[in-house]
């Protein structure tokens, strides 16, 4: 109850007494008056404050005395800055200056939310990325956003990452960057590993939680995250950064760029290195990757050509630690030696090792995978009510996972057995890889008509095509029974094509309401082979049609006040281990999503507030059963009814122009109405059903905050402290208290100081403390289940992270 308490604290805690006074005025621009409506101000850097209306008026009351920096930004102009130091109530007369140049922002201008859009959404701003990015991956840099709990496999967020938002996984969160999808079209996971230091070429981070808008890529159940690449910059610039931590973590980066040559032309790029020992024994990782993107840019046309490119070699920990071990339980252990058949070596291993345990022991355990993306972005202004967008993408991956395999069965790999004097041998220790190769390609485009500064009309979409070819090797045998060296065991290739049309409409009735109305109708073709039970090829194919309706009014009373109520429905296709991991169960079917929200927001005085009530009500979701298949992901299977019901709290305080204070709390209660799940039963191979009503939905919990704290005693100098609560969860959907994770808190400390010099532009050092109270957690986990005749056996696995841990940087600007 106290950590509960102490987010609320944070939430509702407000400070008066200050003189406050008012900056009120009038934004105007001599070539074009009638875009100025809509002009965002920002405040100290800080959050959004006001809006200009329809003739550019603004007033923003209660702002305490002193020196503040007031920006003004809209996509048609350059954005201004003015620093006043304000004494008494201030009038202004504000001239915009038209860009020169068609503002990168109307590059994700089709999915992206706006202030009157009614979904729940946060952004990061690039300032707000860099002082998160200390080389870990995108998910830590999100983990302090309301609703998301974010793991890590190797125990410190490199590596390996997930992200839930509301309880959903990867899997039903929409990835676009520029608006391309970076989803696998397969399993609809992102691998952020595959991009590592993005964040160090972010522009913007948008993260919507619900169904949002429509998008392009896989369907969103749990929420979307849309990233924009670094916009364009008018001046040069060379850019480097080096950090170093706990578990020998290293990063270096160097960033440059043209500016804008000749007005138009720019170029720019990023080299990226990262590597980590990792928390987890053995879970190494060794991160390369490289951001390169030229092109021109005029008063109307933007033509853009990005390359993104990853190489990641990881240790594989996807296994995570048995209970017992996390525990120190002698009995435990020995039980799970016996029962898992485990060899002298690895038990030696499991006993010998403490909650850093990794039960992979051969040297080159490792995943080893390189992703290159390549877009073509291009937008131009017909007119200055008529915008298109499109992108033209293509991402070509490749790469393997090795491992070790003691004693497996040769009729595993289509061998005969092998007789050595006189015995038959029908087992082999065995080395195998097993490869994926892809190529992801297609077009999105959009249409943006501005009848006036309130009624837009947007069309839109994307068609994407997917070739995969999934392959096993035998690169070593004990026994050869006749291989070959790389013979392949296993060779099966897949196919998806992904259509999508959407139609938003974007209606203001009067200047406080703003009804949106979004329609979308997507395709999906999905072709590929599935495995017996004797090892054969059994053919697959689904086609889905899909439409996902979805409208909303925003209405602000006040520049203080405004609401907003929202309906909408998506729909999603199974993945393909949904399919495969259920071929000799029920077939899965896809799910829909019925998405109700409503929310309020307040900015005002020195206080922002956001309120927001859901209700995410399934049909058909795909739900954990808590056991991962034989690569580490989750198997899912069908549920009739389930939902999220949930509120969503969100503040922010500025108490005083040196400390700021915020924090967000989500209370929800996630349930499934009925829930049968099968136990096989080793001693006579038949199954076992197992029905559950009213559970808690599997990683669901029911409670999560997060208290930030941000101190910055002189002009160069900051210090945040922010504390994230996560309630406990479930590992499966049975709801046993046997089988969850423990609720935990964890607490950072980030201190950042900034040095000018004549001869450069800025050095900044950097130290991020992690876990500074030093609990020891664990953020993720998997149970498996059996039985064996009437004994019933359930193991649990989890993913423990890290103690107190450091990392510090320097990062030089020139």
């Amino acid at each position: 109850m106290r950590k509960i308490l102490s987010i609320l604290a944070l939430l509702l805690f407000q400070l008066t007494g200050y003189s406050q006074f008012s900056i009120s005025g009038k934004a105007s621009s001599m070539e074009n008056p009638n875009s100025i409506a809509g002009t965002t101000i920002g405040f100290d850097h800080s959050y959004l404050l006001a809006y200009c209306d329809d003739i550019g008026s603004f007033i923003i009351r209660d702002l305490p005395a002193g020196k503040h920096i007031i920006t003004f930004s809209n996509v048609a102009f350059r954005k201004q800055i003015l620093e006043i130091n304000l004494q008494s109530d201030t009038t202004l007369a504000v001239v915009l200056e038209p860009a020169i140049i068609l503002a990168d922002e109307v590059i994700i201008s089709a999915i992206s939310a706006k202030h009157t859009t009614p979904v729940a959404f946060s952004e990061l701003s690039k300032t707000a990325v860099e002082e998160l990015n200390f080389g870990k991956d995108i998910p830590a840099v999100l983990n302090f956003l309301p609703s998301v709990v974010t793991t890590s496999d190797a125990g410190n967020s490199v590596g390996y990452t997930g992200i839930r938002i509301r309880g959903s996984d990867a899997s039903r969160i929409n990835v676009t960057v520029n608006g391309v999808p970076l989803n696998d079209a397969e399993s609809q996971n992102v691998y952020w590993v595959d991009l590592p230091d993005l964040a160090t070429s972010v522009e913007n981070v948008q993260v919507q939680r619900g169904v949002g808008t429509s998008t392009n890529g896989s369907g969103a159940f749990g929420g979307s995250i849309n990233i924009q690449t670094n916009k364009i910059s008018m001046l040069p610039f060379v850019e480097t950064g080096f950090a170093a931590g706990s578990f020998n973590t290293f990063k270096n980066n160097v960033s440059f760029g043209s500016g804008l040559l000749h007005d138009h032309w720019f170029m720019e790029g990023r080299l990226s290195k990262i590597s980590s020992d990792g928390y987890i024994d053995r879970a190494s990782s060794d991160l390369k990757s490289f951001y390169a993107s030229a092109g021109y840019a005029g008063k109307n046309t933007i033509a853009r050509f990005n390359i993104l490119s990853g190489k990641e070699i990881t240790y594989q920990s996807w296994n995570g630690v048995p209970e017992s071990r996390i525990k120190g339980d002698s009995i435990g252990l020995q039980n799970y030696i016996l029962n898992n058949y485990l060899s002298s070596a690895d038990a030696e291993n499991l006993l010998n090792s403490g909650r850093t345990y990794n039960a992979f022991t051969y040297e080159n355990q490792v995943d080893n995978y390189q992703q290159d993306h390549y877009q073509f972005l291009f937008a131009h202004q017909l007119t200055s009510s008529l915008l298109i967008n499109t992108a033209l993408h293509y991402t070509r991956g490749k790469g393997y996972y090795e491992e070790f395999k003691t004693q497996d069965k040769l009729t595993a790999y289509g061998l005969i057995p092998v007789y050595n004097n006189g015995d038959t041998i029908v087992t082999s220790d065995l080395v195998r890889r097993k490869w994926l190769s892809n190529d992801f390609y297609g077009i999105t485009y959009s249409l943006n008509y501005e009848i006036n500064h309130q009624n837009k009309i947007i069309l839109g979409g994307a068609w994407n095509e997917y070739d995969g070819e999934h392959f096993n090797e035998l690169t070593w045998m004990q026994w050869p029974s006749g291989s070959q060296i790389n013979q392949r065991y296993y060779d099966d290739k897949a196919w998806k094509t992904d259509f999508n049309f959407f139609a938003k409409y974007l209606l203001g009735i009067t200047d406080k309401i703003n009804i949106y109305i979004d329609q979308q109708y997507r395709r999906v073709s999905y072709h590929f082979n599935g495995l017996s039970d004797d090892g054969s090829l059994i053919p697959q194919k689904d086609q889905l049609n899909f439409l996902n309706p979805k409208a909303g009014i925003n209405i602000t009373f006040s520049p203080a006040h405004s609401v907003f109520v929202s309906a909408g429905i998506a729909q999603k296709e199974p993945s393909r281990d949904d399919y495969s991991n259920n071929i000799f169960r029920e077939r899965p079917v896809s799910e829909q999503l019925n998405d109700y929200e409503f929310g309020y927001a307040y900015n005002g005085k020195n206080t922002t507030f956001q309120y927001n009530v859901y209700l995410m009500d399934y049909k058909n979701q795909l739900v954990l059963r808590g056991d991962l298949n034989d690569v580490g992901n989750a198997v899912r299977v069908n549920v009739p009814k389930s939902y999220r019901l949930g509120l969503e709290l969100n503040a922010e305080y500025l108490v005083s122009k040196k400390i700021k204070i915020s924090g967000n709390l989500t209370a929800s209660k996630n349930k499934i109405t009925a829930f049968t799940d099968q136990l096989d039963n080793y001693l006579d191979y038949s199954k076992t059903s197992f029905t559950y009503e009213n559970t808690d939905i599997a990683y669901s919990p029911s409670l999560t905050g997060m208290g930030k704290l941000a101190y910055t005693p002189v002009k160069y100098f900051s210090m945040t402290v922010a504390g994230k609560y996560v309630g406990k969860q479930y590992l499966d959907n049975s709801q046993n208290e046997n089988r969850k994770i423990n609720d935990y808190t964890v607490v950072d400390i980030i201190t950042r100081y900034k040095m000018h010099f004549s001869w450069l532009n800025e050095i900044t050092f950097g130290v991020l403390m992690n876990n500074v109270l030093n609990r020891m957690y664990v953020s993720n986990g998997y149970t498996y289940g059996y039985l064996y005749g009437t004994s019933e056996t359930h193991e649990n696995f989890y993913y423990p992270q890290a103690g107190f841990n450091v990392m510090a940087q320097v990062e030089i600007k020139f």
